[in-house]
């Protein structure tokens, strides 16, 4: 899978680039919002994975903007993970408001990254 992280934590930006590659997906980093959104232009990626709070664009707010423009240009939806170190019961409602796909808590668990993009790749095989 091709798979787009964006995080301003290097640290955490360097751990799910680490667990991604191990997993064996191939791993484009963005450290903003509007790197990210940026990058998705440019390029088809099978899973964002976007940090929840991030300087410029959440990735909320990433999210929104990717779904709008996919709606617009008639696009398949992208599988988009929002990370935050937040319980899911704290960011339920903004996971579903902006149209993420799922959630993933912080720091980052090899077993749930695994799970999560086993179910991104039978999502796209169907």
């Amino acid at each position: 899978l091709n798979v787009l992280v964006a995080d301003d934590e290097p640290a955490n930006v360097m751990l799910a680039q680490a667990l991604l590659l191990k997993l064996g997906c191939e791993v484009v980093c963005a450290q903003s919002g509007t790197e990210a959104l940026a990058a998705w232009q440019a390029e088809d990626f099978d899973m964002l994975l976007l940090d929840l709070k991030m300087p410029d664009l959440d990735g909320d707010q990433v999210a929104r903007n990717v779904r709008a423009e996919e709606h617009e240009q008639g696009r398949q939806p992208t599988r988009i993970v929002l990370c935050t170190a937040y319980a899911y019961s704290e960011v339920e409602s903004l996971i579903n408001e902006s149209g993420c796909d799922a959630y993933l808590g912080k720091p980052l668990d090899r077993s749930a990254l695994s799970s999560l993009l086993d179910w991104v790749a039978s999502s796209y095989a169907k």
